[in-house]
């Protein structure tokens, strides 16, 4: 599939190709700056504008492939684990998780888009783990007892019409929405695809309306928050966010645990400075997040969610 990352400054673009002996492989990447007020923080008001700049960008990027793996902003997400009836029936599922999803939002049950994933959990460890690395749920610290009249479940819930704008704009531009994902597990995605996931890690994301900072455990979402007063809009400088981050990280960590790492991405015009202001303040390993290091691309760690996306392989329809 095309990744296609919809950030409220541009549109990006990624084509991927995949063989065992050789892994990912960059085929194509295009971007198109987007006008103010195209993509807000919440909502996309003009689907139709939107679709007409997805449909240059795809002109620009000259494939031939038409299926597409997109995202919501992680803010605009909430994502739970819950326990259901082992024999549960489909339906009854549905019904159960729409609810409950309607309760965290407080919509009502047709206002929301679900999706949701069954968990294995191992009896010999504390964490949760899900057979789906990408789709990962957050409270994989909590000890729960293995009850064979139960199943786990990661739940993952948004507003339907924040769906169904981007999907409509998708479908408008003459392509096949497949996968829709969460930026920023799209994002962690891409920095660790060519290792082994550290321990901990923390990726710093900023942005044109809103920084983000958010710990991971291997390829579970810990913890994420907005950094106030840091985006690009707003004028902050290199030293600002590094310290508005190492001090959200300080205040988020968990007693014992200790980043392995911290990556950059997000569209941020000094990535490299950016990491070393986090290291020298942090006293953490850093770097400008890069998918495809051998290779040339400007504006590299802004391609993030895009090259996540593209990585994506397989699909399963919402509820």
């Amino acid at each position: 599939m095309l990744g296609l990352d919809i950030d409220p400054s541009a549109i990006r673009m990624v084509e991927l190709s995949h063989r065992p002996e050789r892994g990912f492989q960059l085929e194509r990447y295009a971007q198109r700056a987007l006008p103010e007020g195209a993509v807000s923080d919440q909502h996309i008001d003009h689907p139709g504008q939107l679709a007409e700049h997805i449909a240059a960008t795809v002109r620009q990027l000259g494939s031939k492939r038409k299926r597409v793996a997109l995202a919501l902003p992680a803010h605009a997400v909430i994502t739970r684990r819950m326990q259901v009836p082992a024999e549960i029936a489909e339906q009854a599922l549905n019904d159960l998780i729409t609810a409950e999803a309607g309760a965290w939002l407080t919509v009502t049950p047709d206002q929301v888009r679900v999706d949701y994933q069954f968990c294995s959990i191992d009896a010999g460890n504390d964490n949760d783990s899900t057979t789906d690395n990408v789709n990962d749920g957050i409270d994989s610290s909590t000890n729960r007892a293995v009850n064979p009249a139960q199943r786990h479940i990661v739940l993952a819930a948004a507003r339907r019409e924040q769906v169904e704008d981007r999907i409509a704009a998708v479908e408008a531009a003459g392509l096949i929405p497949e996968v829709l994902d969460i930026d920023l597990y799209a994002a962690h995605a891409a920095c660790v695809h060519a290792s082994t996931a550290p321990a901990y890690s923390a990726l710093l994301m900023p942005g044109a309306l809103m920084t983000q900072i958010a710990l991971f455990d291997r390829h579970q979402l810990l913890y994420r928050r907005e950094l106030p007063g840091c985006s690009n809009a707003e004028g902050s400088d290199t030293m600002q966010i590094a310290i508005a981050a190492t001090r959200a990280i300080q205040l988020a960590t968990p007693t014992g645990m200790t980043l392995a790492h911290i990556f950059i991405g997000g569209d941020y015009p000094a990535p490299t400075q950016l990491a070393q202001a986090m290291q020298s303040q942090s006293h953490t390993s850093c770097s400008a997040a890069h998918p495809f290091a051998a290779i040339e691309m400007p504006d590299a760690s802004a391609y993030l969610v895009a090259c996540g996306l593209a990585m994506r392989r397989t699909s399963r329809a919402a509820s």
